[in-house]
C-alpha cells in the first residue's frame, strides 16, 4: 500500500488502493523532460506551496495511475504575516489537475511500447461529469486513472476523483489523447519564435479589434466583470489572464470578450495548459449564465463539461476571443446548456459545452 499522506484516508479509499498489489511509486511529471518551471501546476500551485508535491503510483498490470492531491490547510497572506483559511478548492482547479494526471498516464502507456520514432501527446477531449458538490470543504483528493482504450496513437482514460476523507465521489473525467511524431514538432519546441506559430506569436494580436455583438441591447462588460474573468482561478494573482474588453447581449444570450495569455501557464511545451483553457471558457459561460438567468452560478451545478481541443494556444498569445452563447434551455429540467469557444483570426482553438442544473436540495457532503 502507498505511503499514507498527511491527511486521514477513509476506509473505502484504503480498500480501493489495496486492490492493487503491484503499485510502483512514480515521480510527479516523471516523464515530462526537462522539468518546466513555467508549467501551470508547478508555477501556480507547487511553487507557492498551495499544493503538496503529489504522490503518484502506477500499476503495470492494470495500467492505472493513482494518487493524492493534498492542498494546504492554511495560507499566509502576502500583506499580513499570519495564517489564514485558504480559499475553497474550485472544481476548475481539479480538472486542471485531471488534465495533468491523465496526460501522465497516457504518456506512460505510449512510452512502454517500442516505436520507430518518438511521439508527443495532446489532449483532444476532456469530459467531466459531476457526482457531488465539491464546494463544502474538501482539501484532500484521491484519483484513480484507468485506461479504457489504447489503439494506434489514441489513448482514452477514465478518472474518478474522491474526497479522501469522506470517500464521496466528486467528479468523473474521461480524457482522449492523440500522439503525433515528435519530429513534426521539433522546430516549434526548439524555437518558440518559429514563424510557423504565425499570428499567435507573442504580441501579434495586440491590435486586434473585438467584434461587436449584432444586437441592439449589446452593452459593455463592467470593469468588475472583466476583473473577475481576468483571475481565472481563485489561487491565481489578479490579471493572470487579462480580459481587456467585452460585451454581452441578453436578447442574443451571448457574451464576447478579448483576452491575453502570459508565459507561465503552460501544459505541453509552448502551449497554454488545457485545464486553463477550459477554465477561461467555463468562467465566461458562468458569467453569461448569471447575466441571462439572474441566478448566481454558485447556486447551480455544472453537471457536465465537455471540452474539445482543436488547436493549441501558444503561450503569450494576444487578442484571443472568448465567445459564449446559450445553446438550449430545458423548461422541464431547468437545465441550461452554454457553448463557448476560444478563437483567433476566425480559427477555433478550444470549445466547451457546459450543462448547468439546479442544485439538489440536500448535498451528501
Amino acid at each position: 500500500m502507498p505511503a499514507t499522506p498527511l491527511r486521514p484516508i477513509h476506509q473505502a479509499i484504503r480498500q480501493m488502493i489495496a486492490r492493487h498489489t503491484d503499485l510502483l511509486p512514480v515521480g510527479f511529471h516523471a516523464l515530462w523532460d526537462p522539468p518546466n518551471p513555467a508549467q501551470l501546476v508547478r508555477s501556480h500551485l507547487l511553487a507557492p506551496r498551495l499544493l503538496d508535491l503529489p504522490q503518484y503510483y502506477y500499476s503495470p498490470s492494470a495500467h492505472h495511475l493513482l494518487g493524492h492531491w493534498n492542498f494546504a490547510q492554511t495560507s499566509t497572506s502576502s500583506h499580513q504575516q499570519k495564517q489564514q483559511q485558504p480559499p475553497a478548492i474550485e472544481e476548475t482547479t481539479l480538472f486542471t489537475l485531471l488534465d495533468d494526471a491523465t496526460a501522465e498516464l497516457s504518456t506512460r502507456l505510449m512510452s512502454a511500447v517500442p516505436r520507430d520514432e518518438p511521439y508527443i501527446g495532446f489532449t483532444v477531449n476532456l469530459t467531466i461529469e459531476k457526482s457531488a458538490d465539491t464546494r463544502p470543504a474538501a482539501r484532500s483528493f484521491y484519483f484513480d486513472a484507468r485506461t479504457t482504450l489504447v489503439k494506434d496513437r489514441k489513448v482514452v482514460i477514465e478518472c474518478p476523483v474522491y474526497d479522501t476523507e469522506t470517500a464521496a465521489k466528486l467528479l468523473v473525467a474521461r480524457a482522449t489523447f492523440v500522439f503525433v511524431p515528435l519530429a513534426s514538432m521539433k522546430n516549434r519546441l526548439a524555437d518558440p519564435s518559429d514563424p510557423s506559430r504565425g499570428s499567435q506569436a507573442a504580441g501579434s494580436g495586440a491590435g486586434a479589434v473585438l467584434s461587436q455583438l449584432n444586437a441592439t441591447d449589446a452593452c459593455p462588460l463592467s470593469p468588475a466583470d472583466l476583473s473577475s474573468l481576468s483571475q481565472p482561478m481563485n489561487f491565481m494573482p489578479k490579471n493572470t489572464v487579462p480580459h481587456k474588453d467585452g460585451s454581452v447581449s441578453l436578447s442574443a444570450k451571448r457574451l464576447v470578450a478579448m483576452l491575453d495569455f502570459d508565459k507561465d501557464l503552460s501544459g505541453p511545451p509552448i502551449y497554454v495548459h488545457g485545464g486553463l483553457l477550459g477554465t477561461v471558457l467555463y468562467n465566461a459561460s458562468a458569467l453569461l449564465f448569471t447575466k441571462v438567468t439572474g441566478i448566481a452560478s454558485t447556486a447551480v451545478d455544472a453537471i457536465v463539461r465537455d471540452i474539445n481541443y482543436h488547436k493549441g494556444v501558444d503561450l503569450e498569445s494576444k487578442g484571443i476571443i472568448v465567445d459564449a452563447s446559450v445553446e438550449a434551455i430545458d423548461p422541464k429540467t431547468n437545465h441550461v446548456v452554454i457553448f463557448a469557444k476560444l478563437e483567433r483570426n476566425g480559427k477555433v482553438h478550444t470549445t466547451l459545452k457546459t450543462t448547468f442544473a439546479p442544485k439538489p436540495r440536500e448535498s451528501k457532503l
